[in-house]
């Protein structure tokens, strides 16, 4: 994607103040895109608007899930992120509009040295081009007016930046594994001269997303080790005072729920009918925790099997990911699970054998790699999808429906044209306007001065 989009600005770019960048799967309504466009003639010193896109459209249990730990948490958090970066905000790679020649100027891509994985070009060129774009002087904004309005920080029944997701974990998984080798990629533009410091933020909380699993394994692994260590040695000390045990644990598990009861209450005083009620809301949301907690430990095993792929050298290509429901089946999950189960089982049993209270205290770990074939097949599952939200009411989301009137509109449309096709026999295409070339030279590590940027900004066209 970036390497088309350099082409279009090489070939087009000049003859454009704007550009929006949308995904294969992912939509914007007319209403938000002069929203965009406005906000960039109002303010030029803008160089890239991002919005906040939330998924829609899903129909498998896995979709619903996180469609609605979306709907309920993204716009606050994203509120959160947009007072907190301020104009340092950092590019998702679609749903955003780009002041062009600010991109052409000063967003091409470096090639990092070195052979893949974490050499070469960029995978995650996303949060490059938005540090890169800081850097040349110009604001990175996070817009949240599409999920949030003056009177209340809840997704709106029309919200207008819209984009799918994978239907179920495995190709969930997929995707972070493409998104993990190019975020550690970052962490090598972290001493790159001339970040902003919130740009280097970015990279380096995108890289510890996934390096945070291996950190998690790492402690799981140290922590059964000394258990059994002292279940042989009667006489060891304990591995830490009872009181800072639990201390620890109260610490970890309010950083893990206080986001999810924010959003909840948030939900329950503003707009508790958008999510189906105040009932249905509260155990939409105990679901969705406790969903969560059970994958979690199957994310923390593939994030730290890719990472280990990827600093053994084992690269990967940006293959088309699948789109749209998929429902998989018992061979497929229990193929990619079935090392996480024997794991799970293993651990499990050595702690009932060693210390049966550490068993008990580490059952959120252990519970969720046994059944990680379950899991991942029944959440995959469209029929248990459909029954959690349309026979019992859960897991609603304030655009009221599965499928959004933007969405339909959108269907609606490819109908219309497939059918002209059919009656027609051919179609053609639109043709593209007369190229006026341009320049967007790669950028380097290092940053250019300030009169040099200054000097820059004076030449790019307006």
């Amino acid at each position: 994607k970036a390497g088309n989009i350099a082409e279009f600005c090489r070939r087009w770019g000049r003859r454009y103040d704007y550009m929006i960048v949308l995904d294969a799967d992912s939509l914007m309504s007319g209403t938000t895109l002069l929203h965009l466009v406005h906000q960039m003639q109002r303010y030029a010193g803008v160089g890239l608007i991002q919005t906040v896109p939330l998924p829609v459209g899903q129909r498998t249990l896995f979709g619903r899930f996180i469609q609605f730990a979306s709907a309920l948490y993204s716009p606050m958090l994203a509120a959160g992120q947009s007072f907190w970066q301020g104009d340092a905000a950092n590019y998702w790679g679609h749903n955003a509009i780009i002041r062009t020649h600010a991109f052409m100027a000063h967003a091409g891509l470096p090639t990092l040295p070195g052979k893949p994985p974490l050499g070469g070009e960029l995978l995650s060129h996303d949060f490059v081009e938005a540090a890169l774009l800081k850097r040349g002087g110009w604001q990175v904004l996070l817009d949240t007016s599409a999920t949030a309005s003056a009177a209340s920080p809840l997704p709106l029944a029309g919200n207008h930046s819209l984009e799918a997701m994978p239907s179920n974990l495995l190709d969930f998984a997929k995707r972070d594994r493409r998104w993990l080798q190019g975020n550690l990629q970052h962490l090598r533009l972290l001493t790159g001269a001339g970040f902003h410091p919130i740009s280097r933020l970015h990279f380096l909380f995108g890289a510890f997303a996934y390096l945070s699993s291996l950190v998690w394994l790492g402690l799981l692994l140290c922590t059964s080790f000394m258990v059994g260590y002292q279940a042989i040695d009667n006489g060891a000390p304990p591995l830490l005072p009872h009181s800072l045990s639990l201390g620890l644990l109260s610490v970890t598990l309010g950083m893990l729920l206080a986001p999810k009861i924010l959003g909840l209450v948030l939900a329950l005083w503003q707009a508790p009918r958008a999510f189906n009620g105040r009932l249905a809301l509260i155990t939409s949301t105990l679901l969705e925790m406790l969903f969560a907690a059970l994958i979690a430990p199957l994310m923390m095993a593939w994030h730290s099997l890719f990472i280990i792929n990827v600093l053994i050298g084992r690269a990967i290509d940006w293959q088309t990911q699948h789109r749209g429901e998929r429902s998989l089946s018992w061979r497929e999950s229990w193929r990619h699970t079935g090392w996480m189960t024997l794991c799970g089982s293993l651990w499990a049993g050595l702690m009932i054998l060693f210390s049966p209270s550490a068993f008990g205290w580490l059952t959120p770990a252990w519970l969720g790699l046994v059944a990680a074939a379950p899991l991942v097949k029944y959440s995959s599952s469209g029929t248990w999808g459909g029954m959690a939200s349309q026979r019992l009411g859960l897991l609603h989301i304030p655009t009221g429906c599965p499928t959004p009137p933007l969405l339909q509109d959108f269907a609606d449309l490819c109908a219309r044209h497939s059918q002209r096709l059919i009656v027609s026999g051919s179609a053609t295409p639109n043709q593209p306007p007369r190229e006026q070339f341009g320049d967007m030279p790669s950028q380097p590590l290092k940053a250019l001065s300030s009169r040099r940027n200054a000097a820059s900004r004076a030449k790019e066209p307006h």
